[in-house]
């Protein structure tokens, strides 16, 4: 279900600059976990962020299509809530009754 897992931090900001002149840019970095899945699971678990209070939003970024930076303290909250869904929608055929 999840792909991808990797955290990354960077403790002092950086410096880059432009190509076009040389003003260093001060750039940021978040730490977070980088989750890779399919379209219909990103949604999934964006509609579970949207669901959150404000001040407990876990997605930090949204990368692409099949991307999303989270906070990483939500990681294991989030693979519980992606495990209870995939229990409660998947088919299970009906085991047939046995005839004596």
């Amino acid at each position: 279900p999840l792909g991808l897992e990797t955290s990354f931090c960077c403790q002092e900001p950086l410096l880059a600059c432009d190509s076009f002149d040389e003003t260093p840019v001060m750039v940021s970095a978040t730490k977070g976990v980088l989750i890779q899945c399919d379209i219909p699971l990103k949604v999934f678990i964006v509609s579970l962020n949207e669901q959150r209070a404000s001040g407990e939003k876990f997605i930090l970024s949204e990368l692409d299509d099949c991307t999303l930076l989270i906070n990483g303290k939500y990681l294991e909250w989030v693979k519980s809530e992606i495990q209870k869904h995939n229990e409660n929608n998947t088919y299970q055929a009906p085991v047939p009754e046995k005839r004596i």
